[in-house]
């Protein structure tokens, strides 16, 4: 008797279609100069620009910073510049 996939096809086709909803991937340009995709849900990305606008900052100018002080993937620490500025803002754990 052959075993079964432990994950259905039709579950991960399910999770390509869920991810190709929610998922947005947009330019930035780094530094001035250097141009990458970012793929982010929607809110992260309403999220990050009104950051940007709270700090006086292009979106690119903030992705940047947070580019110089990343470890893993952009996208990444995007989420968690997000999470941990509105942690900081109500002054602890979210």
């Amino acid at each position: 008797m052959a075993k079964k996939p432990i994950i259905e096809e039709d579950f991960l086709d399910d999770i390509d279609d869920i991810k190709d909803k929610y998922i947005i991937k947009r330019s930035v340009t780094l530094f001035g100069r250097h141009q990458t995709s970012i793929s982010l849900e929607d809110e992260f990305w309403s999220e990050i620009k009104k950051i940007a606008a709270d700090k006086n900052l292009s979106l690119n100018k903030l992705v940047s910073q947070i580019d110089q002080t990343r470890q893993g993937s952009l996208s990444s620490a995007i989420r968690l510049y997000v999470l941990n500025y509105y942690r900081d803002k109500v002054g602890g754990d979210l």
